[in-house]
């Protein structure tokens, strides 16, 4: 006759020893996850890349935008300008009439060297 720690503990080896090949399941699955994760990941990579590639291959392509004439809506179309920038440059252009020149628009509060930089390929002054 089997005492009840004894009783305890082979149902506790038993309940061990059921739980093991879930556990085992439960870690490969984990490790198939994370490898697949992976996967998507470094292929996500590789397409943001190939697109950044292509765009900057195609810059010279795209339209180009008067900044005397552009609209607001087409102003936040360009990359780097979001809509409180597109406000400042209509009101810049309002107040001090039209560009004279492209360099002109670092005199914009909130538009550096970089922004400028980033803007001068899809923006002209006519």
């Amino acid at each position: 006759m089997l005492y009840r720690l004894q009783k305890e503990v082979l149902v506790a080896f038993f309940i061990l020893i059921s739980a093991y090949p879930s556990y085992r399941t439960y870690k490969k699955y984990q490790n198939h996850v994370k490898k697949s994760a992976q996967r998507t990941d470094s292929i996500s990579k590789k397409l943001v890349n190939t697109l950044i590639k292509e765009d900057s291959a195609h810059t010279e392509n795209k339209t180009k935008f008067n900044l005397n004439d552009v609209s607001w809506e087409a102003l936040m179309l360009i990359p780097g300008i979001g809509e409180g920038t597109a406000k400042k440059i209509i009101t810049y252009r309002m107040k001090n009439g039209k560009f004279k020149r492209l360099e002109d628009i670092l005199n914009i509060k909130g538009i550096g060297k970089k922004t400028y930089m980033k803007l001068k390929p899809y923006v002209y002054v006519k």
